[in-house]
């Protein structure tokens, strides 16, 4: 219910009145006038904080409240009202103050009980509503329900961090570093705890209230995983693998010493883990990750799909030859040619080396050098604290088209959405089918169907983890290439990005440049 006029607006609610002066500068008598009308009566202190207030600011007075006093107009034959919320959660009941004789207890909650009210009552409160005629006392009240508390996915393993984390000193400790996590069948890999249902409510008329129930989470797991109510764990022996953030077991290969004349080349389908090193004239490959925990020597070390981390560095000779199809991190390179799909990533130095990188080359850390004569080109990003005896430094950065980036995104999207529309559908069927799993036709589909539901939801996995690859290859890079070399820039050095070139004409602390597409050449940040 509303009263309004020109200057005042009282809006009547279950649980009291928001009262609101719609022009500046209503006198205090008229405000007071306006009220009596309504039989209501306000302390003098919040008569003046709403009449100091801007105009439209609402003020919300409950029933009950002590600054609030009903003056109402009370109908002879009317002892007592009762009114309910409209949420059906309070009662509020007030008693005519000029009835010569006060009700009794027993006849207002036999009125609350002819109302169906018969939850949460409070006596004492209607005892003081006897006691204090003419104030609105809530004399009732339901229990309102306790939503369930989520469950949670604890995962007992996490994803290595791409590239190494410097401490304080800006330095690296590479022997604590572990890229591949070997892992044996059985291990708990994760653990669920379930989620609560919560506890129901009731109104005042003894009406149950349901309660929302905590929401419950997937394992993000694939294959190689098996999955129980609350737990997951590893099929068989292996390695752990992250896809798009879902944790997968892989096939791997340990080997506990060196890669030498008592091992042999290796050759595998899935990760290598080298607790030694690779010596001169052996070779590794490997269609996923390869760590080696002691050094490279002269030799060829591949990974077709995926990494190679490399703990002491890389002492080439001029002959080694490390490739991968992601990123290649290692604490040093000498006399190597490294040759990356992501990124370089190396802790200390780099020294008569050919480094390529299909995104960065990283020379990181407060020793990342590049030392000597090196031919370093990288998609998008070159970046190193210090350059030393370089006077023929020619750093080169290929550059990319953000435009041509941004169909990429776009075209990825399109594909995911409908990769995600066709495994909907086929989850679906295998639900149905599920259901009818004692016929034989049924159980023959829903072999059929498995195999395919995985195949495209890893395929779905890779698609998302290609566009997260580029969002951040844009995010992380300025305009459509960067290099940023901290000191040691001598006269006469050269760096190019795209098609345009800068030759340093005298020396410099540190350098960091971008390469600007609207004005098509290299731009110098101060």
């Amino acid at each position: 219910m509303s009263n309004q006029s020109p200057f005042i607006q009282i809006n009547t609610r279950n649980d009291g009145w928001i009262i609101k002066l719609l022009q500046p500068a209503v006198g205090k008598d008229l405000l007071e006038e306006y009220l009596a009308d309504m039989g209501l009566k306000l302390q003098s202190q919040m008569m003046d904080k709403i009449l100091a207030a801007p105009a439209g600011t609402g003020f919300h007075i409950k029933r009950g409240s002590d600054i609030l006093t009903e003056i109402r107009t009370w109908a002879e034959n009317l002892p007592f009202e009762i009114t309910v919320s409209s949420d059906k959660m309070k009662v509020f009941l007030t008693l005519n103050p000029r009835l010569p004789i006060k009700p009794r207890r027993q006849d207002l909650l036999a009125a609350l009980n002819n109302m169906g009210i018969n939850y949460g009552i409070d006596e004492s409160s209607i005892d003081h509503a006897i006691n204090n005629t003419g104030q609105t006392m809530v004399v009732a009240q339901g229990k309102y329900p306790v939503p369930g508390k989520n469950g949670s996915v604890q995962y007992l393993y996490h994803k290595p961090i791409i590239k190494p984390v410097l401490d304080e000193s800006g330095q690296v400790d590479y022997y604590e570093l572990g890229f591949i996590i070997p892992i044996e069948a059985g291990t708990l890999l994760a653990k669920r705890k379930a989620a609560t249902e919560g506890e129901a409510g009731i109104n005042v008329f003894g009406e149950p209230i349901p309660a929302k129930a905590g929401r419950n989470y997937k394992f993000n797991v694939g294959k190689g995983i098996i999955t129980t109510k609350d737990k997951a764990i590893a099929e068989f022996d292996g390695a752990l693998a992250w896809i798009n953030d879902k944790i997968v077991v892989t096939k791997m290969l340990a080997i506990k010493g060196d890669i030498d004349f008592s091992i042999g080349n290796i050759c595998f389908p899935g990760k290598v883990l080298i607790e030694g090193s690779v010596k001169d004239g052996f070779a590794v490959e490997a269609e996923d990750d390869i760590e080696v925990r002691g050094g490279i020597e002269a030799t060829r070390v591949i990974s077709r799909h995926g990494s190679v981390f490399v703990k002491n560095g890389i002492i080439g000779g001029g002959k080694a030859q490390v490739k991968a199809g992601k990123n290649v991190e290692a604490r040093f390179i000498q006399e190597a040619t490294i040759e990356a799909g992501q990124n370089i990533v190396i802790n200390e130095y780099t020294v008569r080396s050919n480094l390529k990188a299909g995104d960065a080359v990283l020379i990181q850390g407060r020793r990342g050098i590049i030392l000597g004569k090196n031919i370093i080109t990288a998609r998008t990003r070159i970046k190193a604290s210090k350059v030393i005896n370089c006077p023929a430094l020619d750093l080169r950065v290929e550059g990319i088209e953000r435009k041509q980036f941004y169909e990429q995104i776009k075209e990825l999207n399109s594909r995911i959405d409908q990769q995600d529309t066709e495994l909907k559908k086929i989850a679906e069927q295998i639900r149905y089918l599920r259901d009818k799993s004692s016929e034989q036709n049924s159980l023959q589909q829903l072999q059929e169907l498995l195999p395919q539901y995985m195949d495209m939801n890893e395929e779905l996995d890779c698609l998302y983890e290609e566009r997260r690859s580029l969002v951040n290859m844009l995010k992380s890079t300025r305009g459509e290439g960067m290099i940023e070399i901290g000191g040691g820039l001598e006269t006469g050095m050269t760096f190019g990005i795209k098609e345009d070139f800068i030759k340093l004409k005298q020396q410099a602390k540190n350098l960091r440049m971008y390469y600007d597409p609207d004005k098509k050449r290299i731009i110098i940040l101060d």
